[in-house]
């Protein structure tokens, strides 16, 4: 399983991997006056580490054999320069922050659950390693300088776990946490159903009513209540927010429609790239900075994507895009609102 880890997000996710274990191994000498083992504590793991990363380190050397510089390059923008460029600047609360909406509707319960762990910690040993988990992740990704929302989620089943802790408990703080959780979900369907115009589903309100009488139903089981409190915005947005915003990306549909049409000819793009295109292309696309470098490439039967008509160029196609990045999904969701940052771009080929 950490080969996989590491095949998906690369080698430097080792050093969550290390993080953690070195961590856990200081708080316990720190905090229950444990002996730092040195021998199967730390050689072992590290020596597993080293042989699960076998498989990305001989995907490495064949990438750099085959494609050189290029690699190298790619893997200093997209990895290095990505977690520690200086013009990113540094934004201590932002992981904070996320886990306020991302790790809805438990977020408030693991905020709460933190301060009090840490003063029963030494009652609550079993709680030190996914503790260590936590802070491992949030301090790499705080530091680093790139961050967009989806960083934190490695940290997500240590937070359950630190949460969890709360189910037993029986206090009158926790009970209100629940309830003002559960509220400010259905709320937030609410919300998200007006700001979208789709408070007029018939099935929507069923669904809400049907939520309203299982959360009453379950007086007892307080974490399930929480968890009930959340489906009406799950159904509303797989079944209409989702549906919707597919419309705006439209690369599937546009590029498997042009592949048919081209299937002999090379796509390049200029002055703009979405990471989407090689994936639904199929193949290898080229970015270009200048029509200039079209002489570069190989062959003559190139179908282009630029921001604007070009002159000797026919126009077999032309898209509306969004421009900015949609891994920011409620600023993606707003601009979809508001119909901002999209712009015009036009597939061509040569007269």
């Amino acid at each position: 399983f950490l080969s996989l880890a590491l095949l998906t997000k690369g080698i430097p996710f080792l050093a969550i991997y290390w993080g953690t274990l070195i961590l856990y191994l200081l708080l316990e000498k720190l905090i229950f006056k444990k002996p730092f083992e040195v021998g199967k504590r730390l050689i072992l793991p590290f020596a597993v580490s080293l042989i699960a990363a076998l498989p990305i380190l001989a995907w490495y050397l064949y990438a750099y054999l085959h494609y050189g510089e290029l690699f190298v390059k790619v893997f200093q923008s997209e990895v290095i320069h990505r977690a520690l460029n200086p013009n990113k600047g540094w934004n201590f609360s932002f992981y904070f922050l996320v886990i306020l909406w991302a790790f809805l509707p438990y977020s408030l319960l693991f905020y709460y659950s933190l301060p009090g762990l840490l003063l029963r910690l030494k009652r609550l040993e079993e709680l030190l390693f996914p503790l260590a988990w936590f802070i491992t992740v949030l301090g790499i990704f705080t530091l680093a300088k790139g961050k967009i929302p989806v960083y934190i989620l490695p940290a997500f089943p240590a937070m359950a776990i630190l949460t969890a802790r709360l189910e037993r408990v029986d206090h009158k703080v926790v009970d209100f946490i629940i309830t003002f959780s559960s509220i400010l979900m259905l709320g937030a369907t609410v919300a998200v159903a007006y700001y979208f115009n789709l408070y007029s589903s018939f099935e929507l309100w069923i669904f809400i009513l049907l939520t309203a009488a299982l959360l009453l139903a379950l007086d007892r089981l307080k974490f399930y209540r929480l968890a009930v409190a959340t489906v009406p915005l799950m159904f509303l947005f797989v079944f209409s927010i989702l549906p919707m915003v597919e419309k705006y990306r439209p690369y599937k549909e546009v590029l498997t429609e042009l592949k048919r049409e081209f299937p002999n000819y090379q796509l390049a793009t200029l002055g703009f790239y979405f990471h989407n295109f090689p994936f639904y292309w199929r193949g290898k696309v080229y970015k270009l900075h200048s029509i200039d470098e079209l002489s570069k490439l190989k062959t003559k039967k190139v179908l282009l994507f630029a921001e604007k008509p070009l002159k000797g160029w026919k126009v077999v196609k032309k898209v509306e895009l969004y421009k900015g990045s949609e891994s920011r999904f409620v600023v993606f969701l707003r601009d979809i609102k508001n119909h901002k940052r999209f712009g015009t771009f036009y597939f061509q080929v040569k007269n």
